[in-house]
């Protein structure tokens, strides 16, 4: 019988090893696209090659050899490897192109002291430029957001407020001073990029990331390509366009840590699309942000129009998905804001009254726009929530709405203060769904997978999977097969598609689920390209030609024609399907919380303690082992600890079972070791199916009940 405990217990351990192991396991997050950049090759006769020069200031070798860039018939300045510590602005002639190694990093160093002059950055031009292309390296702003750990550059309040900086020259220099510590995010200092007038703007395939104020911004340009990029905690906006127009975001995975991830003022042909949104963690927690995408007027000179946002995936995002912060007026009989085929899910999670409103769509009173197709699912406050008419509501499903998490964040209703809302689904909102006419239902709209973020319709003529890639038949239809506006272009469904758009993300595409009740004799083919792209390719930079003019708006307060075919032209955007959130990008992680300026290049030696170390090891990923320890730093070590033992017991239990079994083989018919060894195999067997059923026992239990983790996570892991 101890025997039999011993092997109980050594295959408890084995189980307990696959299950925490498997818990570990996440996509590795992508970055820049390879296939755009030429990392590593520096054979091209065309490129002026650089190395860092070890020091403060790169800026000074990197500018010189862009100025050089036209005398030398050359046309791109490549940045190898390496850490370029920069002092001062970065400055880019016309038709420049500035590139580098996947793991070039400009970065800014500490306690930079910059004045406070409207629009420094840490690449810029001295005057009106046009065909710059920036791309495939990393800027690092060495912000750091967590005052009390010193080092990079951090807030201090002196130099935040009661300080008119025009007049007050005393105080200007007073806060100038290193002793007067780094001037707070989002006064218009320390962006990386940033450009005023001009033309063909390309930065793409970037990683950026702590900057005190914006990722890129553009004033007053035009043919804006930003696409492949990540940006990660930027004290401000990821991208900031105002008075500026023909501008394409795409294809980006912005975390969000003090404003918006994109934002438009007084923008016009303004196309914003397969991107992730969501708001920053630290220690697992969302931390406090704005929208993923804000669109604001601010000059009657420049009216916003043709606006759209689509194929986006906005999630557990502070304040919202999308903020229209103020009245936008239409634009003759136009919509100036067009939003459809986007998921918006576990958004506003805000436990700051001074937020306000919060939901999927947060919007102002007369903030025209018309949101089509798209679906909220599980957010705060409301699905959408506008406090006064604007917004028209077409062929979406909302469902699962929370009541926000103070007074005014709203009560979890599916729509609140929408103007006109038609062929909607509704289903399961706390604060109520909305009315059951005008083509509206309050009904279930059967998503293939709600807790798997697969939000195609249930079919049984057949619907598209995207994790086997191959069309399946349901043993039901979804409600909102065939119930969309009945006036609605639907042209883009595969057949048999019942001649009207279907509610929902997949309405009038080529993943639409399909109409009947009977599978078709051959399946469709495999969806392609999702309509509703652009009528023009983004320009690849830093070239001679700028992007044709994108097609005017052609949709109207009429809702004729909403999604007319003029938008199924080419497009080199990359084609991914965001039916499942993470799909492409993975899991973000946490904005570091100190400047990474401490780690030297000399490795730690501090074993399984992942904190407070000399280096940060990249193969572990999900954390930094330069950041400070604390109590969660505490917890995974007992878990770096405990699975190093896990993995030694694992490795035992195999040498025990394979024993066994060697053991019954050469047991030669002696009934005793016969009979020992089968004892020994169904100890084993019963003691993993009793793991397994316990595991899933407390997992269900825990679940009924409700319980969620402090840091937002589950039972089963730690920080």
């Amino acid at each position: 019988m101890q025997k039999i405990k011993e092997i109980c217990f050594t295959l408890f351990l084995l189980a307990l090893s696959f299950f925490i192991s498997a818990g570990f396991v996440s996509a590795a997050a992508l970055g820049p696209q390879a296939a755009n950049c030429s990392w590593g090759d520096y054979s091209d006769p065309n490129k002026i090659y650089l190395t860092s020069n070890g020091g403060t200031h790169n800026e000074t070798q990197i500018s010189s050899a862009l100025s050089s860039l036209a005398s030398s018939g050359k046309t791109s300045v490549y940045l190898k490897a390496g850490l370029y510590l920069v002092d001062g602005q970065i400055n880019m002639p016309s038709g420049a192109v500035l590139e580098g190694d996947n793991d070039a990093i400009i970065k800014l160093v500490d306690h930079a002291g910059w004045l406070h002059i409207d629009n420094d950055s840490l690449i810029s031009s001295n005057g009106i430029v046009s065909n710059i292309e920036i791309k495939c390296f990393s800027i690092d702003g060495n912000y750091n957001f967590n005052d009390a750990s010193g080092g990079g550059n951090y807030s201090s309040n002196s130099c935040w407020s009661g300080i008119n900086w025009a007049s007050s020259a005393s105080a200007y220099a007073s806060c100038e001073a290193l002793s007067a510590g780094d001037r707070k995010h989002g006064l218009a200092y320390y962006t990386l990029i940033f450009f005023s007038g001009g033309s063909n703007f390309s930065v793409h395939d970037m990683s950026m990331k702590d900057g005190a104020n914006d990722g890129f911004k553009i004033f007053n340009a035009r043919d804006i390509q930003f696409y492949n990029n990540f940006i990660n905690a930027m004290g401000h906006e990821g991208i900031y366009a105002s008075a500026s127009h023909n501008i394409d975001v795409y294809g980006n995975n912005i975390i969000i840590r003090a404003s918006d991830g994109v934002r438009g003022d007084d923008c016009y042909d303004y196309f914003i699309h397969d991107n992730e949104f969501q708001s920053v963690r630290v220690g697992g927690v969302i931390k406090d942000s704005s929208a993923g995408i804000q669109v604001a007027p601010n000059h009657s000179t420049y009216p916003i129009r043709n606006v759209q946002i689509y194929r986006n995936v906005f999630h557990d995002i502070w304040n919202g998905g999308i903020w229209l912060s103020d009245a936008i007026p239409k634009y003759g009989s136009d919509y100036p804001v067009f939003i459809h085929h986007n998921v918006f899910t576990g958004n506003g999670v805000s436990h700051n009254p001074a937020v306000g409103r919060v939901g999927g769509i947060i919007a102002r009173s007369g903030a025209y726009s018309l949101v089509s197709n798209n679906v909220f699912d599980s957010n705060y406050g409301a699905g959408i929530n506008a406090n006064g008419p604007g917004i028209t509501a077409i062929n979406n499903i909302i469902v699962g709405s929370k009541d926000g998490k103070y007074a005014g964040a709203g009560d979890g209703a599916a729509i609140y203060g929408a103007t006109d809302v038609t062929y909607n689904i509704t289903y399961n909102n706390v604060g109520g769904n909305y009315s059951a006419t005008s083509g509206n239902m309050i009904t279930d709209p059967l998503f293939a997978n709600q807790a798997g973020n697969d939000y195609h319709l249930l079919s049984m003529a057949g619907r598209w999977n995207p994790g086997t890639a191959s069309w399946t038949s349901d043993s039901q239809n979804s409600p909102g097969i065939d119930k969309g506006l009945a006036s609605s272009d639907y042209v883009h469904e595969p057949a048999p598609n019942g001649s009207r758009i279907n509610i929902g993300r997949y309405g009038n595409t080529t993943q639409a689920s399909l109409s009947g009740t009977t599978p078709p004799a051959s399946w469709p083919p495999a969806p392609s390209n999702e309509p509703y792209d652009l009528g023009y390719s983004p320009s690849s930079g830093g070239g001679s030609t700028s992007p044709a003019t994108p097609p005017s708006p052609v949709y109207s307060s009429s809702f004729v024609s909403t999604f007319p075919s003029v938008f199924s032209g080419s497009f080199s955007s990359p084609a991914f399907s965001l039916y499942s959130i993470g799909s492409l990008f993975g899991p973000a992680g946490s904005a570091p919380e100190t400047a990474t300026q401490r780690c030297t290049d000399v490795p730690g030696s501090a074993g399984f303690i992942p904190c407070g170390r000399s280096i940060d090891d990249p193969d572990t990923g999900d954390w930094d082992e330069c950041d400070p320890c604390d109590l969660c730093a505490m917890i995974l070590m007992g878990q770096l600890v405990t699975e190093f033992l896990l993995k030694l017991a694992a490795i035992a239990a195999t040498l025990a079972i394979t024993f066994s079994g060697l053991v019954y083989v050469f047991a030669a018919g002696r009934a005793e070791v016969v009979n020992k060894s089968k004892m020994m195999m169904k100890a084993a067997l019963i003691g993993f199916v009793i793991i397994f059923i316990s595991w899933v026992v407390v997992d269900s239990i825990l679940a009924t009940l409700g319980y969620i983790d402090p840091i937002e996570g589950v039972w089963y892991t730690i920080c």
